[in-house]
């Protein structure tokens, strides 16, 4: 939300500066909206430490874009994940540059991992993102790639982190065959959250954010106000989702997992405590993985 507040100040400057520095405002509030930041970094590419990792491409369920991601092949595995990162991120940026570790521990513990790059993010073709509706069919596309490995819906997992989670828990909503979810630091609403984030950092009302709501919607193609995951989780079966969030996150309030978890109760929740947003890993690794890999082993059978 480090761009949200910069757009904040320029909102506060533009009142005194009249309607071009409102315009100009709007136009940054539209770009963080829907205009992600590519960060990729090579060097940590499994393969650049000597692990079995294939590069792949595939497209988003219901085709449009070229994908990209990594195949990480576990020995006779018979369960696979997909790993998703969040706005703003890829496979190698997410978790603070620890992604391709947490996806390398999995792929050790018996996992066939995918990791991939949603739309307008690392390697994958330029797009605006969408919070979740349009990132979802990203993920089911990593999905229908594992299918045509062999292996079964059921026997398939989904990690998600932020605007990951958000894509996950849609993808199960999609696709309830999937045997599992790991929802971590997601958002329950995200018309809410801006809303609230708006209101606080700038101390003007939402009706202030409008305009720039309303053209981040045309650039993305898409009606933003459908990201609302805290809906598409009460399609699931709880049972299948694990949430996970730190209590120090910033980003993303820990209220969030809780709206999320009262939509499903029978969800395993799990609160870290001092984890910042996308911190729990870095905040315990060897915890971290022990339970996700015990939630997904329970799961996917």
């Amino acid at each position: 939300m480090r761009a949200l507040r910069r757009i904040a100040a320029a909102t506060a400057a533009g009142l005194g500066l009249g309607a071009a520095g409102l315009m100009l405002a709007t136009a940054g509030l539209a770009a963080f909206l829907s205009q992600p930041q590519r960060r990729f970094h090579a060097h940590r590419a499994p393969a650049r430490r000597g692990i079995a990792c294939d590069d792949i491409a595939f497209t988003p369920r219901g085709g449009g874009l070229r994908l990209s991601g990594w195949s990480m092949r576990s020995p006779a595995a018979d369960r696979a994940l997909v790993l998703v990162h969040g706005k703003d991120a890829s496979r190698t940026a997410e978790f603070f540059g620890r992604f391709p570790e947490l996806g390398q521990r999995l792929r050790e513990r018996g996992y066939h991992v995918v990791m991939l790059d949603l739309r307008g993010h690392g390697q994958s073709e330029d797009a605006h993102h969408t919070f979740g509706p349009g990132e979802r069919l990203d993920v089911l596309g990593a999905v229908d790639w594992l299918r045509d490995q062999g292996f079964p819906v059921g026997r398939i997992g989904l990690l998600g982190v932020s605007m990951g989670a958000a894509a996950s828990i849609g993808a199960l909503a999609i696709e309830p065959g999937l045997g599992a979810v790991v929802a971590d630091c997601g958002y329950a609403d995200l018309p809410a959250l801006v809303g609230e984030r708006w209101r606080s950092i700038t101390r003007l009302p939402e009706a202030f954010a409008l305009p720039g709501w309303w053209l981040a919607q045309r650039m993305a193609g898409c009606d933003l106000a459908d990201a609302r995951p805290v809906r598409w989780i009460r399609n699931v079966d709880g049972q299948r989702v694990f949430i996970i969030h730190g209590d120090n996150d910033r980003v993303v309030p820990l209220r969030d997992a809780y709206t999320l978890w009262s939509a499903r109760p029978e969800a395993d929740l799990w609160t870290v405590p001092g984890a910042r947003h996308a911190g729990s890993y870095e905040r315990d690794p060897a915890a971290y993985l022990d339970r996700v890999d015990a939630f997904f082993k329970a799961r996917l059978i």
